[in-house]
């Protein structure tokens, strides 16, 4: 059995979890479509731990253990073998991601997993942005961005109306 790449194991597992996200990847740069999908999965992995794990004590430890990976990456210090921490290797690596930023994203997470209000996609789509160079793109991408916000989720159309902003604004 050939064994899958990080990168592809990140696209796959993207567009199996969560379409409109993966759908979203392909309004990005091409040349950071791979950290991006990697971010993506990532933050699929973060929100579906209540699905995944019901007991509290058991969600803050698959929450700590995604922690201690990334923060593995960022020390550049060994870490458990995940394809999704593979990818994510290249992202952090490549990019400019700053620390304090992937621990307010790991926090706010803890907080909304302790029923706190915190709005973690906001950090989120800051932290796919910042993978983009330039700022043109960047202000583009930011734009579909918030567009894509407006849209309801439960329509199977909302990607197609995405993509139709996308080609008229040019």
């Amino acid at each position: 059995m050939k064994k899958i790449s990080s990168d592809d194991y990140c696209q796959n597992f993207v567009r199996k979890n969560n379409y409109p996200l993966y759908l979203l990847h392909f309004f990005m740069p091409r040349p950071v479509r791979r950290d991006a999908l990697a971010l993506m999965a990532l933050h699929i992995e973060l929100t579906t731990i209540p699905e995944k794990a019901r007991d509290p004590s058991m969600i803050m430890i698959r929450l700590k253990w995604w922690h201690d990976g990334v923060m593995a990456l960022l020390d550049n210090r060994d870490y458990f073998e995940s394809p999704l921490l593979d990818a994510l290797t290249h992202a952090l690596n490549s990019s400019s991601f700053d620390r304090k930023n992937i621990e307010d994203y790991f926090s706010r997470f803890e907080a909304r997993l302790q029923g706190q209000p915190t709005d973690t996609e906001e950090l989120f789509y800051a932290m796919l942005v910042s993978l983009i160079p330039q700022q043109y793109c960047k202000n583009r991408f930011a734009q579909l961005l918030q567009y894509h916000d407006r849209l309801p989720s439960d329509t199977s159309l909302r990607a197609l109306r995405l993509w139709l902003s996308h080609i008229t604004h040019r």
